[in-house]
């Protein structure tokens, strides 16, 4: 049998029995030959560092690099720094890490490189060459862009509208950031905003040349008529018009100061119309001291009354005869300052203060407490004597005078509050009861059936779209002015205004005859002047009349009348 190898063991040793005689000679054999293996491994990797960078290698990389230079001029040539400036900038980055690494002498990582280098600029120059056709009309809109702006600059526009003017260099400034990254569509939808903005720089700029021009103009007229008021002794007669005329033109000469031309002209006319007022004023009052002087110099009291008397036809209508229906003593009617004129059978209506006028009108709706005539409770300090009539909560009164055919209502009127869903209405043509014609803080017109609007125009003026309590203002006055006409067999005109200003105007002939009022809900206000003046209604004041003949008329005020 064999010998099986015996192990033998003491403390510290471990040694094998008997082997046989070669097998030193086996481990020396394989020891030697591992030891020569790694040798010849690392003289390989000596010999590879070397041939990284061999001639052959080099001459290749070389070779690449002239064709990614030719690639770049490729690039430039169809646009690539304008289109796609952020791309070529990144490939021409590589190949200059390419070169870097030939000059080191690792010419296999400058090849790596160079290949990337040289996929990126073959895209650029490919994308880029897309792009160049759809960049066309880009390109046309960049040409467009510059010539407005510098018919902007020519013009001196550039000041006219700041807003307009910064967004059209924001969109400007977008849309180059967008051509840089080749973004065709974005580039064009913000070169449109740009170009826009700057045409509204222009039309702004044309605009007030032209709104420069009529504010000239109104300013002339203006001055005219304040002289004429001057001279009409107005600053004696009507101070109260003068200061207020006064007032709006020094705002037309602060806004034309700050070159708005569009408001110093609503301020000129404004002005304008109250110097007409002042130097109609006075003209009444030197009127009604010469008739007093007559009146009382004649027989009898009457004087001479064949002309027309001064100051009555205040509204722009045709001559409707009355038909000699109606005597002069159809004045008596009023407490205010009346005056009939029996040629037109037109009469104009006035009252001093609301002592005056409070006789005169009919409470319809709302409590008696929410209207003021005359003290300052309610109203506020300092007013008594200074008003016709004061309102707040709700109401609706009538003035107990019936027109056809022609009316003009105007009032001076002062906002205090308005809350919740205020509403002001001037009135023409009521019924006494729920038909009329109404305006709205005189710039939205309703007709009214049964209560229920069955008719309206808003303003198309900007200025008076929004809701009252975005617009009126609480510090000065508004003069409304509320008109029906009708002439001959053509539809009746309805028509409003604001400090002479038409703000809204339509056709109608629902309601041809009536009584002027006013109706009112969460409002607080003052009626500081009020005007009436039309055609008589023939066959009221008849009526009216044959009362007073009568003794009946007075017999029922209304004023307990609620419905």
């Amino acid at each position: 049998m064999p010998c099986e190898p015996r192990i033998h063991t003491d403390d510290s040793r471990v040694f094998i029995g008997h082997w046989p005689g070669w097998l030193p000679l086996v481990l020396a054999t394989v020891v030697g030959l591992t030891l020569t293996g790694c040798g010849s491994s690392d003289d390989s990797n000596g010999d590879d560092t070397s041939s990284s960078s061999g001639p052959e290698l080099i001459e290749q990389v070389e070779g690449m690099l002239t064709e990614i230079d030719q690639l770049v001029i490729a690039a430039k040539d169809v646009g690539a720094e304008r289109y796609k400036a952020t791309e070529l900038k990144a490939a021409i980055k590589l190949v200059g890490r390419a070169k870097e690494y030939l000059e080191d002498g690792n010419a296999k990582k400058a090849r790596t490189t160079a290949r990337s280098a040289k996929r990126k600029l073959e895209s650029v120059v490919e994308e880029t060459g897309s792009l160049a056709g759809k960049m066309k009309a880009v390109e046309t809109k960049v040409a467009q862009y510059a010539t407005k702006l510098a018919e902007v600059k020519a013009l001196g526009a550039e000041t006219t509208s700041s807003s307009d003017m910064e967004g059209a260099v924001r969109s400007y400034e977008k849309a180059m950031g967008y051509i840089e990254s080749g973004k065709s569509s974005s580039a064009g939808k913000y070169l449109g905003y740009a170009i826009s903005d700057l045409d509204r720089v222009i039309e702004q700029f044309n605009a007030n040349s032209k709104n420069k021009i009529s504010a000239d103009a109104e300013k002339t007229l203006m001055a005219e008529k304040r002289q004429m008021a001057i001279e009409a002794g107005a600053e004696e007669k009507a101070l109260r018009d003068l200061e207020y005329a006064r007032d709006r033109e020094r705002m037309g000469d602060q806004a034309y100061e700050s070159s708005d031309f569009d408001s110093a002209i609503r301020h000129f006319r404004d002005a304008k119309t109250g110097y007409v007022g002042a130097l109609e004023t006075a003209r009444r009052e030197d009127s009604a001291i010469a008739i007093g002087a007559n009146n009382g110099a004649s027989d009898g009291g009457h004087g001479d009354q064949d002309g027309e008397v001064p100051g009555v036809d205040q509204i722009d209508i045709p001559d409707i005869g009355s038909g000699g229906g109606i005597s002069t003593d159809l004045a008596s009617l009023f407490s205010g300052a009346a005056e009939y004129n029996s040629a037109k059978g037109s009469l104009h209506l006035n009252w001093a203060d609301g002592s005056e006028l409070k006789p005169d009108m009919t409470r319809l709706l709302g409590d008696p407490s929410h209207t003021h005539f005359e003290g300052d409770e309610g109203v506020g300090q300092g007013q008594d004597g200074g008003y016709v009539m004061a309102g707040n909560t709700s109401g609706y009164w009538t003035v107990n005078a019936s027109f056809k055919d022609g009316v003009r209502v105007r009032a001076k009127v002062l906002f205090q509050l308005l809350i919740d869903k205020p509403n002001f209405e001037i009135l023409l043509m009521s019924d006494g009861a729920q038909d009329f014609y109404a305006v709205s803080y005189g710039a939205h017109a309703k007709v009214y059936k049964d209560g229920l609007p069955v008719g309206n125009m808003s303003s198309p003026l900007s200025a008076y779209k929004k809701s009252p309590k975005d617009w009126v203002q609480k510090r000065e006055p508004y003069e409304f002015e509320f008109v029906y006409y009708k002439r001959g067999d053509d539809k009746g005109v309805l028509e409003a205004k604001i400090n002479g200003e038409t703000t809204v105007k339509l056709k109608t002939d629902r309601y041809r005859k009536g009584f002027p009022g006013f109706r009112w809900t969460d409002t607080k206000f003052i009626i500081l002047e009020l005007e009436i003046s039309g055609i008589v209604d023939e066959e009221w004041a008849e009526s009216e009349l044959k009362k007073v003949a009568d003794g009946t008329r007075g017999e029922s005020t209304g004023d307990d009348f609620d419905f």
